[in-house]
């Protein structure tokens, strides 16, 4: 197997750091979004309960 000419080379490492980069970038924001659908998620679910109770309390009434 022989090795590519040098400036090959230099144009394929050149595009997996490119890539790399963009992984990194998907990576964190990826993480932020998962992290924001985390908050939504206890948002909701801490409405429907409190909705619920209100609602349990308006039956007793």
């Amino acid at each position: 197997m022989h090795n590519p000419p040098l400036a090959e080379h230099q144009r394929i490492v050149a595009k997996v750091e490119q890539l790399m980069a963009l992984v990194d970038t998907l990576e964190t924001q990826l993480a932020a979004s998962s992290a924001t659908a985390e908050k939504l998620l206890a948002q909701v679910a801490q409405k429907h309960f409190q909705l619920t109770a209100r609602l349990l309390e308006v039956e007793k009434s």
